[in-house]
């Protein structure tokens, strides 16, 4: 599993929903692509395809979310927003009944201020460069010097985007 995370203390409200939704359509604009990829929505999901051959690169299956509301010591709210968004195939992965993308915004509101942190993880994800087990030495190298790190950047930029949507209270 690869988590991502980054945290803030601030007075500006997330429009959390929008933004954990809008992954898959940031994804594909061409500051993060190079205009390489597009989105489609449907009512089964978001298809990333290459713009030029139009294959399906990823496939996601319909976000389900969730809100956990928990009161802390002296008048301290701990907001958990979480959002799941099932990879359910295309090129790049092998399926696997548990592969998603997991989006989670952690906000306590105390009565001076404000901290939040997004966290991003991957879970159950069989990227298709691996492979069918048994995984090599090699393909796993591969794998954990080349896509990880894409992974780890294009989240560290999301995390990013995610801060630039804040609004003022």
């Amino acid at each position: 599993m690869e988590v991502s995370s980054r945290r803030l203390r601030d007075e500006k409200e997330f429009p959390v929903k929008q933004i954990f939704h809008s992954y898959p359509t940031w994804l594909s604009r061409f500051p993060v692509s190079f205009g390489l990829l597009r989105s489609i929505r449907t009512d089964s999901g978001v298809y990333i395809q290459d713009r030029i051959f139009g294959r399906n690169l990823l496939i996601f299956g319909p976000a389900k979310t969730r809100l956990v509301s928990i009161a802390l010591h002296e008048g301290a709210v701990r907001n958990t927003y979480s959002m799941k968004l099932p990879i359910t195939g295309g090129l790049l992965s092998i399926p696997a009944p548990r592969a998603a993308l997991l989006f989670t915004l952690h906000t306590v509101h105390g009565k001076e201020s404000r901290r939040s942190e997004i966290v991003t993880r991957i879970s159950g994800y069989r990227p298709a460069l691996i492979g069918q087990p048994p995984v090599s030495g090699v393909r796993s190298a591969m794998y954990f010097s080349t896509q990880s790190l894409i992974h780890a950047g294009v989240m560290w930029r999301f995390h990013g985007y995610c801060w630039s949507k804040r609004r003022a209270n």
